[in-house]
């Protein structure tokens, strides 16, 4: 089933969201149990934890973008609600913080301004051809990579904020889900769902160079890289997690399978030793990837709503969870090593 009719069925009637939170405390985890929920405006498919790990931005379909203190994770509390970006699907944000980049579904990109929390404004607007999903920033914050669906990678010159600039393209095989970049900014993994993964220099972002393509077993929804840009996790919806050896980029090799019936987006924890696997309907999977080649399912916990982004909060040991039904729920892990 394609990105788009997946995410417009989960928020055909704009319900409000269920942004679940699990409080982790060690690598390990068991017995979780819902403690409380905190409501919110929309379908929440994106969250971004701000530097001090006492805020984050929540990207609701059909609700725009929600500023929320969670300085107490039981206890969140909404501070604004940006309404500027009503299909919003994703975001990202400038290192210092004071420029929000959106994704923002059939409208394309949003640049708000996000330096006083109270009073977020719209600094500038681009119109795409399809429907935005995911946006990656350049590291030098001039470039903006945006995932387009069947338009494939739309790529911005947004040195000037208030006037985003087309500047080159990536086509797509079937249709772009998600854009990441690796840790120096360089190369540029595109999730193309039956497309597979394309691996694209973008050094030079006025003339992308596709290095590779890996065909995965099914479509791939969602990528996330090691800490040394060596290993590839792909959330490949009903082929599970596939995790690639990408020490020679342009020959990726399949090391290791976990099997899950919708797997849709993969975040991996600071170590890099566990894998936080968001399986749509099927709630969140904590998988141990310590061996890449033998990935081991630490625990399965089943979730309201759909299961779609994944954020970990280091400093509190606690994991966010974005899904498409009412309420942020709070749930406490009891665990072992």
């Amino acid at each position: 089933m394609k990105h788009l009719v997946m995410k417009l069925l989960a928020t055909l009637f704009f319900n409000t969201s269920l942004l679940v939170v699990l409080s982790m405390t060690a690598a390990h985890a068991k017995n979780g149990r819902n403690i409380t929920q905190f409501k919110t405006t929309g379908a929440v498919h994106d969250i971004h934890l701000l530097k001090d790990k006492r805020h984050a931005l929540l990207a609701a379909y059909g609700g725009g973008i929600q500023y929320v203190d969670i300085s107490k994770p039981h206890n969140p509390t909404l501070i604004s609600n940006a309404k500027f970006s009503k299909n919003a699907e994703s975001l990202t944000l400038n290192n210092a913080e004071t420029l929000a980049f959106i994704a923002n579904g059939a409208a394309g990109l949003d640049i708000l301004n996000i330096t006083d929390p109270r009073k977020i404004t719209l600094v500038g607007r681009f119109n795409t051809p399809s429907y935005s999903f995911d946006v990656a920033l350049s590291k030098d914050e001039k470039t903006v990579f945006l995932a387009d669906n069947d338009s494939g990678v739309i790529i911005l010159d947004v040195s000037h904020p208030n006037q985003p600039i087309q500047i080159a393209s990536i086509n797509s095989k079937s249709a772009t889900a998600t854009v990441q970049l690796d840790h120096r900014g360089r190369n540029l993994f595109v999730a193309d769902q039956a497309g597979g993964v394309i691996i694209v220099d973008v050094s030079k972002p006025t003339k992308p160079k596709i290095i590779t393509r890996i065909p995965t077993p099914a479509h791939s929804q969602g990528v996330a890289l090691s800490t040394n840009d060596k290993l590839l996790y792909v959330a490949e919806n009903t082929g599970g997690l596939n995790i690639y050896d990408i020490s020679h980029i342009k020959m990726p090799k399949l090391l290791g399978n976990f099997v899950s019936k919708n797997a849709f987006s993969v975040t991996l924890s600071a170590d890099n030793n566990t894998a936080y696997v968001a399986d749509l309907y099927h709630g969140l999977h904590l998988v141990d990837v310590r061996n890449p080649r033998k990935p081991k399912q630490i625990q399965k916990i089943k979730l309201a709503g759909s299961s779609e982004n994944i954020i970990i909060n280091h400093n509190q040991n606690t994991a966010y969870v974005a899904t498409d039904k009412a309420g942020m729920s709070v749930v406490s892990i009891n665990l072992k090593n």
